[in-house]
């Protein structure tokens, strides 16, 4: 008894009596009254007692020794306990805890229960057995069931507080059950041992200057007002903490880790003045920016990692350059951790991934790794450099991919490397050069290297899984703007490199290697201008392989020059090299090869549409479906030296083709051609012919002479001659032309002559803009030659002159004068002199982490500051006189009435053109609906003016397609129907209906036609592709052509003494 309190006690030893009185709540059995029950205990003090019990008569009052049973049954319909506990009373800032909800049944049946937990507002749940509020129709009777939620707490918090209170509740039918379970939450930080806890707003001052093995607690802000050196150290910061190195400290860590305690911190700031270094292994991790460097600012990193933070290295923009002297080498950034810390009460919006490892603006700034490479992981962007000068080697980039909205709607997010700028007058320059060993420098991202308004060099980087494209260039468009890519290997989805609006800056591909592979519109090296007044391209020495899409493709652009370039198609690709609205095109000593006749890809080896002056010499065609391929008007055209073999058909002129006469041009039809060697679909009337005729001395016999079809007799026309070679000289630079084949049909255009088996009117509209645009540039034809003379001034006050005037006007007012461009050539220089002078003094600092040489860098920078405002004040005087002589020109462009497609486009795209120049993208947008209408049109009706139209869509989306076999076939039926009243055509004496057609026509043969005959369709090339009996008595026939594809057919109806007109066709699905 004394063990349970009663020492003194009179009762028997180790004897106790309890009695307990049962007053019932709910109906019971037998009789009237419940009886009072005395139970005797089991055990006291861990001593068993033999189990009686002994029952007080409720009349009598008098006790009976009968034991007393339990039959386990319950008389309660509406009786629940509810219990709710924790894992642990005591639990950390992000540590799991468990909540469990225990429910019992004390009733005879099953009910139907709502639970629900009240989570508190400080707790994360990351787990949960059931999805509360959770209702159990057939909670089973006498029965206890066990939920559990986990999560983890995010604040500090003590007991009793309802922010650290989790609330469970039970409803039933008539009965509401509350229990609750409060958690005491402390910071990890709070109970680390031998710790030396900083304070909010403590200084490094009165501390030692230097620690070892010492672990830190910093509570707030932390600011190192001297030198502070922690060796093996580690510091956790509290929530929103900071870390700012005042001017004239320096902050030193050797092998010691910074990071937070539970939720991310804001990282460490230096101040003007003010150094930082790392190495050893030292870590900065889940800081909000692991490190900011403010101007005049130094940090020096090495074998080190700035890791799991929205930021590693932010250099925020201020008014002019940033003077921040850094360097690192052998260091790792992005996010390495599954995902990074909560975040703290303030903190600015962001991703699940991280920002950028190196975010930087209006720097000078080398990111090298010396002497081991450094490793940029997992972020949206690897660097980003605004308005910068940026020199980046011995640098790995891995799994850059796409931020989400946080990180703003940039283009491109996803990019390894972002350097852009917002005109030319604040270009900056990115290098991008290799991994020493070699490797893959950029794998699996969005973009590789992406540029705007930006000077770019990018050598011997190797890229893997780019998703869009390797090297993406837009808006290097200035008159001393440059980029060059030489020596790189890109294997990318969409593009290899790609160069947008990039017309007045030099730009260069060179000796690179690059695989695309994704869909019809990927492209090896992609080039789109917006305009062919001016440009400077040259792609050369190349090797590319497209398992989709094309090799090298050029839109509205001028002086492009595609030279020894090889290129493979290994797959269902469009072209090897297209030159679409160009002007002023070298496409020469190319190699081309595809894998016709094995597979029947309809592409071809080189594509030219629509483009003026192109010079072609000694390319190699081999195993494409068409060799070399031309449409539309493409005078001052020259192709020589082509080798040709194992096509279908090595040569194919549109039926609207015109590319001037061809003389002993020393072509070679060297291969197998499954139809003919050469074809001109333009040969109706025969006449057409003679627009592109090839002279040709048939002594050199064989390879010389192409095969080609009957109706293109008197296309080749035997001449004595010298045949051009290719061997012996630099074929690929001569641009010689024979200037009295092209005055032949420049004649023929000036008599309105020209004409073309479809679209005519059309083509000699281009035409005759195109010889107006010849004659003005060339003050030597219109005084050679009476009849250009007169073309000249009769179309002088017509709409083709003030076309030409309002173009002329347009390059006149976008060029300088040879003083202005030497004046921003010299600032140009003196720029690169001064960044030259900085990138040694960084070099230095480098090597020796002692020397700082920020005040002498602060010199180069002023210096560098006062050239720059130099160039963007004499770029803002250029500018407002070319949007003042844009302005004047504009008027004169709206005065002009057209009164045809290719005119009027052209009109349009010229006022589109101006608008874009004075008001930039946005006031492009507000013409977005009239590009695109232009865009999708034929390029046969509208001519160059449709692929400006287009170049100017892909500034705003770059991924349309266009569908110009359809849209062109559908315009040419449109021409050949329009005076009709219904969709049908009639030629001699058959008709066929509907026409476009689907699967079904019904053909209607005249009277003259009798007896047994034949119906005949050929395709586009003239080839017989179905033939029919038919029985010409009866004069209606139904047939059916669904095994016939997509395009244009010729029908006629043949007899042994009668042909039929020829009936065009067209099907479209």
């Amino acid at each position: 008894m004394a063990s349970i309190g009663f020492a003194d006690s009179s009762l028997a030893a180790e004897c106790m009596l309890v009695r307990v009185i049962l007053n019932p709540t709910c109906a019971y059995r037998n009789v009237n009254v419940l009886p009072n029950l005395v139970v005797i205990m089991q055990n006291l003090c861990n001593d068993t007692i033999v189990q009686t019990a002994s029952r007080i008569h409720s009349f009598t009052g008098q006790s009976t020794s009968d034991t007393i049973v339990w039959n386990g049954q319950s008389d309660c319909t509406d009786c629940f306990t509810l219990n709710k506990t924790a894992s642990v009373g005591s639990t950390a800032i992000g540590d799991t805890i468990t909540f469990n909800i225990q429910v019992c049944s004390h009733n005879a049946t099953a009910d139907t229960v709502v639970i629900q937990e009240l989570l508190p507002s400080a707790f994360t749940m990351t787990a949960s057995s059931a999805a509360f509020p959770y209702t159990n129709t057939n909670f089973p009777a006498d029965t206890c069931m066990n939920y559990t939620v986990s999560g983890y707490y995010t604040t500090v918090g003590s007991c009793p507080d309802s922010a650290f209170t989790n609330h469970a509740t039970l409803q039933t039918a008539t009965v509401n059950y509350v229990d609750s379970v409060c958690v005491e939450v402390v910071s990890p930080c709070a109970n680390i041992p031998n710790s030396i806890t900083l304070a909010d707003s403590s200084f490094s001052l009165p501390m030692n200057s230097n620690y070892s093995n010492t672990t830190f607690v910093v509570q707030g802000r932390f600011y190192i007002n001297d030198n502070l050196t922690l060796i093996n150290c580690h510091i956790y910061t509290y929530p929103a903490a900071q870390i700012i190195v005042l001017s004239g400290g320096t902050f030193s860590l050797y092998g010691t880790t910074v990071e937070a305690c539970t939720q991310m911190w804001q990282g460490i700031q230096l101040q003007k003045n003010s150094t930082l270094i790392m190495s050893e292994n030292s870590i900065v991790r889940d800081a909000e920016n692991g490190i900011t460097a403010l101007h005049g600012s130094a940090y020096q990193l090495k074998d080190s990692r700035v890791i799991d933070c929205v930021r590693s290295i932010y250099v925020p923009q201020q008014s002019g350059m940033n003077n921040v002297q850094a360097a690192v080498d052998g260091c790792k950034f992005g996010l390495y951790a599954s995902t990074f810390k909560p975040d703290y009460a303030g903190q600015p919006a962001h991703e699940s991934l991280h920002r950028a490892c190196i975010e930087v603006y209006d720097v000078v700034m080398t990111i090298e790794g010396k002497a081991n490479r450094n490793e940029f992981y997992n972020s949206n962007w690897g660097i980003y450099a605004h308005r910068s000068y940026v020199v980046v080697s011995n640098c790995k980039f891995n799994n850059m991919r796409k931020g989400g909205p946080a990180y703003g709607n940039a283009t491109h997010k996803g990019a390894a490397l972002v350097a852009e700028s917002t005109s030319p007058a604040s270009a900056g320059k990115l290098t991008v050069l290799p991994l020493y060993n070699h490797d893959i420098t950029i794998d699996t991202c969005q973009w590789g290297v992406y540029t705007e308004w930006t000077n770019a060099t990018v050598t011997n980087v190797s890229m893997r899984n780019v998703n869009l494209s390797g090297v993406f260039n837009i808006r290097c468009n200035d008159a001393v703007m440059s980029t060059t890519i030489s020596n790189c290997d890109i294997e990318a989805a969409k593009t290899g490199i790609q160069w947008q609006n990039s017309e007045k800056g030099i730009m260069k591909a060179v000796n690179n290697r690059i695989k695309v592979w994704s869909g019809g519109n990927a492209v090896g090296i992609k080039l789109i201008s917006t305009g062919t007044n001016t440009g400077n391209y040259q792609i050369t020495g190349n090797t590319i392989e497209a398992t989709n899409g094309s090799g090298i493709t050029a839109s509205s652009a001028k002086n492009v020059n595609v030279i020894n370039n090889t290129i493979k198609l290994s797959g269902n690709t469009n072209n090897g090299v297209s030159i679409a609205g160009c002007d002023s095109s070298q496409v020469s000593c190319n190699a081309v090869s595809g894998r016709y006749p094995v597979f029947g890809y309809q592409n071809k080896g080189i594509s030219i549409s629509h483009s003026t002056a192109n010079f072609m010499n000694c390319n190699n065609v081999d195993s494409t479906y068409l060799g070399v391929y031309f449409e539309g008007v493409c005078t001052g055209t020259r192709i020589r030296g082509t080798e040709m073999k194992n096509h279908f058909e090595g040569l194919r002129l549109f039926s609207n083709a015109v590319i001037d006469t061809q003389a002993h041009a020393g072509n070679l039809w060297v291969g197998s051609f499954n139809n003919y060697g050469a074809n001109n679909l333009n040969y109706v009337p025969s006449t057409n012919l003679l627009q592109s005729a090839f002279l040709i001395d048939y002594s050199y016999g064989g390879v010389y002479i192409p095969t080609v079809p009957v109706n293109n007799a008197g296309w080749i026309i035997p001449q004595t001659g010298n045949e051009f070679d290719c061997s012996g000289y630099l074929t690929c630079m001569d641009v010689t032309h024979e200037t009295i084949a092209a005055t032949a049909l420049q004649l023929t255009i000036a008599e309105d002559s020209l004409e073309t088996a479809e679209f005519t009117d059309e083509s000699k509209i281009m035409a005759r803009n195109y010889l107006y645009k010849d004659i003005k540039n060339n003050d030597s034809l219109v005084n050679s030659n009476y009849s250009l003379n007169a073309f000249l001034a009769a179309n002088e006050n017509m709409v083709t002159g003030k076309l030409y005037d309002v173009s002329n006007g347009i390059n006149l007012a976008n060029s300088i004068s040879e003083t202005e461009i030497h004046d921003l050539m010299a600032m140009d220089n003196f720029t690169d002199n001064i960044i030259q002078s900085i990138t040694s003094l960084d070099s230095i600092a480098a090597a020796d982490s002692t020397i700082n040489l920020i005040d002498q860098r602060e010199i180069l920078m002023q210096q560098l500051n006062t050239v720059i405002q130099d160039k963007q004040n004499l770029m803002y005087m250029l500018n407002t006189a070319t949007q003042q002589a844009l302005s004047n020109v504009q008027v004169a462009n709206s005065s002009i009435i057209t009164n045809n497609a290719p005119d009027e486009y052209e009109q349009i795209m010229n006022d589109v053109e101006i608008e874009y120049e004075i008001g930039g993208m946005a006031a492009l947008q507000n013409k977005c609906s009239q590009v695109f209408d232009i865009a999708v049109q034929c390029p046969h009706i509208g001519g160059k003016a449709v692929y400006k139209a287009r170049s100017y869509v892909a500034l705003m989306n770059d991924t349309i397609e266009y569908d110009d076999v359809t849209v062109c076939a559908q315009a040419g039926f449109r021409k050949s129907a329009e005076t009709r009243n219904t969709k049908e055509e009639i030629k001699g004496n058959i008709k066929i209906v509907p026409n476009p057609t689907n699967e079904k026509i019904t053909v209607t043969i005249s009277d003259d036609m009798n007896g047994m005959c034949e119906i005949q369709f050929n395709d586009v090339v003239g080839k017989s592709v179905l033939l029919k009996e038919l029985d010409c008595n009866q004069k209606t026939h139904t047939l059916n052509i669904k095994l016939l594809s997509e395009g244009i057919y010729t029908v006629k109806v043949n007899q042994s003494n009668h042909v039929s007109e020829q009936f065009k066709l067209i099907i479209v699905r």
